[in-house]
């Protein structure tokens, strides 16, 4: 009888918590920015990099005209930044995003 009682108790189980996704941006938004991204063959922070140093050669203009279509609007400017939970969870466009927004003008 005691194993009954456990099995019925009312006390919901907690949820785990652990690595769940999160979404910050709409997942077509998302998937054109993942394309964009492998063109460069390289690491999303090596892309960073690139544009942190103004290395607009080693870009190039074609991609760079590619990059201003897919900027951040203002609303997504407002989440991207004021995201301060774990990136393990984040699709690897929203890790670039929150990158790309936190480069000084």
């Amino acid at each position: 009888m005691q194993h009954f009682n456990f099995f019925c108790s009312s006390t919901p189980p907690i949820p785990l918590l652990r690595n769940q996704p999160v979404c910050l941006l709409e997942s077509q938004r998302c998937l054109n920015i993942n394309i964009f991204l492998r063109q460069f063959k390289m690491l999303e922070t090596s892309v960073i990099d690139l544009l942190r140093t103004g290395s607009s050669r080693v870009i190039g203009p074609e991609r760079l005209r590619g990059l201003l279509k897919l900027l951040p609007n203002e609303h997504e400017l407002q989440v991207l930044k004021g995201y301060s939970g774990s990136r393990i969870g984040l699709d690897p466009a929203e890790q670039f995003f929150i990158d790309l927004v936190r480069i000084p003008e």
